[in-house]
């Protein structure tokens, strides 16, 4: 699971500087893991704010299920605040109820203090405090993921559960790393990484880094404590402007291993392919895009609020502001 949120990061890599995060080839896995981290923190400093959009083909099969949707991603971030709109559109195919059209748009914001969710369609949206992801409400993580799981960062930093700001914050907390460069050629490193007690792995992954694209990680196969393959991805570097390498495309799927007749076989169950279509960097973002008040919510839309699942509160949007229902009741009898 990927951690968007890691306060950490900044304390571990405080201490390395541009000269220090200079890849060598002589460092032990866990120093290429740190600096390569800092070096990717270095890149988007550089960008500034941006604008990004990105665009998506994806399918994906469930038991009796089969959906294929092409998805448009409008992302602005600035520092560690981001704003991302995701447009849908496909099909669902299930047995019992045939084909059925997909059209959704859904937005979310992830603020200095606040997260927010609103899906076009519906007319509750959601806000809760910003906090490790860990410790979010249940339906907030579910949300969080659904929206945000194919963004342009996840890539950028390395990929999901071996996302390098999220290895070395794991480190600073004490959880065990193991990283081994295999190879390297020239610029060009294979690092293997393993993730929890050696002797049985939560996970693990094998990597392929171009020091040639930015040290991006232009390819991954991510195993189960049993060794089993259960992801894969595939990306292409782009140089925007000197010294800011950006994935230009990625591919990523994700396998599943049924068994029919004492045979298990490994079928793709998620099938993606992304394109960034556009980039402006060094862009003025105006604040309101990262509060709640960035959701462009209409009038009357109802809002639940809270820590948890337990204490979520409903309060009304109003002509730019959150009031109380009997603030809501009494606005709508005048």
């Amino acid at each position: 699971m990927t951690r968007h949120f890691l306060p950490l990061f900044i304390l571990i890599l405080s201490n390395l500087s541009a000269e220090a995060a200079t890849i060598t080839g002589e460092e032990s896995g866990i120093e290429l893991v740190q600096k390569l981290a800092a070096i990717r923190a270095d890149t988007l400093a550089k960008a500034g704010p941006y604008t990004a959009h990105i665009s998506q083909d994806s399918t994906f099969s469930l038991t009796r299920t089969f959906v294929k949707l092409k998805m448009e991603f409008l992302e602005q971030r600035n520092g560690n605040l981001q704003s991302v709109t995701r447009t849908s559109k496909g099909t669902k195919l299930t047995a019992d109820r045939g084909e059925e059209p997909i059209n959704e748009e859904e937005r979310l914001i992830i603020g200095e203090s606040d997260i927010a969710y609103w899906h076009v369609d519906n007319t509750f949206a959601y806000i809760w405090p910003r906090r490790d992801y860990d410790q979010m409400p249940s339906i907030a993580q579910v949300l969080l993921d659904g929206t945000h799981a194919r963004d342009l960062m996840k890539y950028t930093y390395g990929w999901g559960s071996f996302n390098f700001q999220s290895l070395a914050e794991s480190m600073g907390q004490g959880k065990h790393v193991d990283a081994k460069i295999q190879s390297s050629f020239g610029k060009v490193f294979a690092l293997k990484l393993t993730v929890g007690d050696p002797a049985s792995p939560d996970y693990s992954a094998d990597l392929k880094i171009d020091g040639n694209q930015g040290y991006l990680v232009t390819s991954a196969s991510m195993f189960d404590g049993d060794g089993v393959l259960m992801e894969q991805v595939l990306v292409s570097g782009r140089e925007y402007e000197p010294g800011i390498w950006l994935p230009e495309s990625w591919q990523h799927d994700i396998f599943r291993y049924p068994e029919a007749n004492g045979v298990v076989e490994r079928v793709p169950a998620d099938h993606s392919v992304s394109r960034l279509t556009s980039l402006s960097l060094h862009q003025e973002l105006a604040p309101i895009t990262f509060t709640p008040l960035g959701l462009d919510l209409p009038n009357g839309t109802r809002v639940l609020s809270g820590d948890s699942n337990e204490t979520m509160q409903l309060t009304f949007f109003e002509s730019g502001a959150f009031i109380s229902p009997d603030e809501h009741v009494a606005a709508a009898s005048k």
